[in-house]
């Protein structure tokens, strides 16, 4: 539930879960040990008063015990029947006081409820002394310790012991407070097994609801990309059960529907081939010159298109699986072999990067970027750094840029900017709109920018799945 992370130096602590199963988690967790802390303290709540009525029942009950002892015991053994009664909670002795009395540090309460409580307990010792011949005997509460919520009580009974006024009284005093003994551990132990097994059963249970979700969202992350996968099995609940079907569906129609559109588009592209040179043919046969070549030129601008246009469907279509690759050393083999043919071309970043990606579609998405700065840029840096997001691989040229309102506008299919791309360069518009679509295949994206020294940026963004 807890992640730690940098943000300019400082550390971020996240304490809820992102994830939906981290939420249910926390969320039955925190509504069991809620739970749980309230039974208890119920629990031992009622336990502490059924304690404190078992002991003022046993003070009651001793006293009655010892004034049927006295009745029976004749007077000059009083004291040792007083004495073998007497234990380390209660203490007796004959006074000729006809009222409950407070010795030592003891505190005599006199209130509204104490009154209710010493005439109850009154009306329950008289049951007790049933039988016995003494009289209505006298309650009264003490403070043996503690101030106000945290006080320790005491009790003083006095029981006459014939009939008033002149009989004797025998008078009973507590001289420890009564209090129940301590913590139940048996019951805490059962409450802390009982909700160990419920937490365990709970994850057990909100994992396994949630797998199917995490699969889903993992096949429909690898579908964004591009990436080739069997359909997925459906099982869970009912919900999701019918989300993973519809997500099979959906994956389906959307590939039957590519992959026929790349093959019509290939299917033209291949067609068109034979009238381009059947044109050509008869543009050959024009005796005009000027017209001649004007004709051969349109139809080897055509013929790049086409051919071009042919050669980005037959990619598409092959499905290249994605693997484990270093793209730093991809980069830096591509750079060399644009340094070999002499063309301006650095590289800037670390040795070695593995990420997981299809090499062979990056290394054409970033030949073309290189190529362009090089043709409309004169020189090409290239630069490779982490990000937040993953990776980005970054093509400064020194060339005149692109205005940004038209940024946009060059990732379209045979868009050329006239007053920054040439036609006599041959190229035809699409380089850009594939270095986009294989970086939005992985997932990432392809962007332009402003360089730091001028001219044009472009920065392709790769996620980056292993760290």
């Amino acid at each position: 539930m807890k992640s730690v992370g940098s943000d300019g130096g400082r550390s971020r602590v996240k304490l809820w879960p992102g994830s939906l199963a981290g939420q249910l988690i926390a969320l039955l967790l925190i509504a069991l040990v809620g739970s749980q802390l309230l039974a208890g303290l119920l629990f031992f709540g009622e336990r502490r008063d059924a304690l404190l009525a078992m002991q003022r029942d046993h003070v009651l009950a001793r006293t009655a015990s010892v004034v049927r002892l006295l009745a029976a015991t004749a007077p000059d053994r009083a004291d040792e029947v007083l004495a073998a009664s007497s234990s380390r909670l209660l203490r007796f002795r004959l006074s000729r006081e006809p009222a409950p009395e407070a010795s030592g540090d003891e505190v005599r309460i006199e209130g509204r409820i104490e009154g209710r409580i010493e005439r109850r307990l009154a009306a329950d010792l008289v049951g007790y002394l049933e039988g016995t011949g003494a009289g209505m005997p006298r309650v009264g509460l003490t403070r043996l310790e503690g101030q106000g919520r945290h006080a320790r009580l005491g009790l003083t009974l006095a029981v006459p012991l014939g009939p008033e006024p002149d009989a004797l009284w025998l008078a009973a005093r507590t001289v420890a407070p009564l209090r129940p003994v301590g913590w139940a551990w048996p019951a805490v132990a059962a409450l802390a097994a009982s909700a160990t097994a419920i937490s365990l059963i709970v994850i057990f249970m909100v994992r396994r609801v949630t797998r199917p979700l995490r699969r889903l969202a993992d096949a429909a992350e690898a579908f964004g990309r591009g990436e080739p996968g069997a359909p997925l099995e459906v099982q869970g609940p009912v919900e999701a059960r019918r989300s993973v079907a519809a997500f099979n569906e959906m994956r389906g129609r959307i590939r039957r529907f590519v992959d026929d559109r790349m093959s019509l588009l290939a299917a033209i592209s291949h067609d068109l081939r034979t009238p381009i040179t059947a044109l050509r043919l008869r543009a050959e046969l024009i005796e005009e010159t000027e017209t001649r070549e004007k004709m051969l030129e349109t139809l080897a601008e055509l013929q790049r298109m086409v051919e071009a246009t042919l050669s980005f469907a037959r990619e598409e279509s092959a499905a290249e699986p994605t693997r484990r690759v270093d793209v730093a050393a991809l980069i830096e083999a591509l750079v060399a072999d644009f340094a070999e043919l002499g063309r301006p071309v650095s590289y800037r970043g670390p040795e070695s990067l593995i990420a997981e990606l299809r090499p062979d579609a990056l290394r054409r998405a970033l030949r073309n970027l290189i190529d362009n700065a090089l043709t409309y840029g004169a020189k090409a840096e290239t630069a490779l750094v982490r990000s937040e997001q993953g990776l980005e691989i970054r093509i400064d040229d020194a060339g005149p840029g692109i205005p940004a309102e038209q940024r946009e506008r060059v990732f379209d299919p045979f868009r050329r900017l006239e007053t920054s791309r040439s036609r006599e360069t041959g190229g035809v518009g699409l380089g850009l709109s594939i270095a986009r679509s294989i970086a939005r295949g992985h997932g990432g994206d392809l962007t332009l920018q402003t360089a730091p020294g001028g001219g044009l940026r472009a920065v392709l963004s790769l996620p980056d799945r292993v760290r």
